[in-house]
């Protein structure tokens, strides 16, 4: 019995060695290639092709056709269109924001107005009028008539006045009495502090004459043109100035 494992086990050794030596290959590639054979659909259909000399010009059955282009050219990319610059925004013109132009009497505001309304509109115009005060007088108010006048001018003469006397026209001074005409009211108010130490109590200062109305336009956002124009028709009026408001 242990004779014949013996051999058995040396018989598969030598066959596992033979094997590994590629002894067994030939047995081994036609029981494959029988199989391989036999598993193959329609062999009868098989053709054997001869392979053509060299330089022969192969048979068109045997040439392949090109393959066709399997995609249209890509289309170009249409040219980008350069960047616009940017907009530079124009600066607002500077403008004068409040003009007086002149002092005028009647006469040459009527010359003046309308080529100053055509210059800027309507709700840009203005026209100041003011009364141009001559002279300043100290003076005490009317009394009620001519002998209250008088009576009054007996208290003066009492407190050592001098200077006065009763305005005895028909204006709005009627039985009043003047202390003092002045050209100033600067001056006018000195000597009406004088009065008051020598005790004159009812007295004060007025305007003793009113001169012809003057007239001022008022002129608002100048620009540069707007102001080259004004400079050319105040030449026409040479005594006359314009200048920024307030500054008079």
């Amino acid at each position: 019995m242990l004779k014949l494992i013996f051999w058995s086990l040396l018989l598969v050794n030598a066959a596992l060695f033979a094997f590994r030596l590629g002894y067994l290959d030939s047995l081994m590639v036609s029981k494959t290639e029988s199989e391989r054979l036999a598993k193959q659909l329609n062999v009868d259909k098989l053709k054997i092709v001869k392979k053509e000399p060299a330089g022969q010009t192969p048979s068109p059955t045997s040439v392949t056709p090109p393959l066709a282009a399997t995609s249209a050219p890509l289309a170009s990319a249409p040219p980008v269109a350069p960047a616009a610059p940017p907009k530079v925004q124009a600066r607002p013109p500077k403008l004068i924001p409040c003009t007086e132009v002149g002092e005028f009497v009647l006469e040459e505001a009527k010359k003046i107005e309308p080529r100053l309304l055509k210059l800027v509109p309507g709700e840009r115009f203005s026209k100041r009028t003011r009364q141009e005060v001559v002279t300043y007088m100290v003076h005490i108010p009317p009394q009620s008539g001519k002998a209250a006048a008088e009576k009054k001018a007996g208290e003066l003469k009492a407190l050592g006045v001098k200077n006065f006397f009763i305005i005895q026209d028909n204006s709005t001074m009627r039985w009043g009495i003047s202390l003092g005409v002045f050209k100033s009211e600067a001056a006018a108010k000195r000597h009406l502090e004088s009065l008051k130490k020598q005790g004159v109590r009812s007295a004060r200062v007025g305007p003793r004459s009113v001169a012809d109305r003057r007239y001022t336009f008022v002129l608002r956002d100048l620009d540069d043109a707007s102001l080259k124009t004004l400079d050319n028709i105040m030449r026409d009026f040479p005594e006359q100035e314009a200048q920024a408001c307030g500054t008079r």
